[in-house]
């Protein structure tokens, strides 16, 4: 069987669901009739090496059944040989947050007639895809996600956003306090301008996915919120906010403004 190279997506580029049968429910996790599938995959041996695709990768793995995973004649990896999602590391995290927010396309492809068919899903099929677990009840059973190198990826992005478009008088004041709950307070209120300038482009198409209910309904209404879950509130955050201080510092003594030091 001829291989076709790509993998179907939808419009905002997230690798369409294998479609699972009826019988899919009954089957236990652990079996040897479902195997995990990685969504965003490469050809051959092919790997992802940057944080950033495989951060994208491990945003979405689908349990699927073995019968039309990889192992026969009608299976998605006889169809398709690679998934490689964005090459850019804002496109990988954007992909990361739609991932881990239970983003689910409105088609699938159905392997189940001996050809790959594209279609929309049926609502009983999305229904088990949309399976919320019995242990986690903000993810789901079937479409899942492993979140350990989500907040290394995502204070990435966050660090390297451009300080130029926050707010003048915050940047001031944050500078120029030399009490610490101060700058603490004033850092975090920073921190939720670039977090919410990280996400600016995703806004509009994850808004929309919310209100359509293509999110898990668990799922915060703005990425933002689901970054500043992700990063949290303590360590790392403070870590952010530390890094913004020191830079916002080193660009003050460059143009000779006096400050008053980050207080012990």
């Amino acid at each position: 069987m001829q291989v076709i190279s790509k993998a179907p997506e939808d419009e905002l580029g997230i690798p369409l669901p294998i479609i699972p049968s009826e019988d899919f429910p009954y089957l236990k996790i652990g079996s040897e009739e479902l195997s995990k599938h990685h969504q965003f995959f490469l050809e051959g041996t092919k790997r992802f090496t940057t944080l950033g695709s495989q951060a994208m990768r491990l945003s979405r793995i689908l349990r699927t059944e073995v019968a039309v995973h990889n192992t026969g004649p009608r299976t998605f990896h006889s169809f398709f040989n690679r998934s490689a999602g964005s090459p850019s590391e804002s496109g990988q995290y954007h992909s990361s947050i739609l991932g881990i927010s239970g983003y689910l396309p409105d088609q699938g492809v159905d392997l189940w007639n001996r050809w790959a068919e594209i279609r929309p899903l049926e609502d009983w099929e999305e229904e088990i895809l949309r399976t919320t677990d019995p242990i986690e009840s903000k993810r789901y059973r079937n479409l899942i996600f492993d979140v350990e190198i989500m907040p290394i990826f995502f204070e990435k992005i966050v660090k390297g956003q451009k300080l130029d478009s926050v707010d003048a008088e915050l940047i001031e004041d944050f500078t120029a306090t030399c009490q610490l709950g101060r700058v603490r307070d004033i850092g975090h209120q920073i921190l939720g301008q670039l977090i919410d300038q990280s996400v600016q482009s995703l806004k509009a198409p994850y808004c929309n996915a919310y209100e359509a209910g293509r999110l898990h309904p668990l799922a915060p209404p703005t990425p933002g919120e689901v970054v500043r879950g992700i990063i949290g509130e303590d360590e790392r955050a403070e870590r952010i906010v530390e890094s913004f201080h020191k830079r916002l510092m080193s660009r003050a003594l460059q143009t000779e403004v006096e400050i008053v030091p980050l207080a012990a």
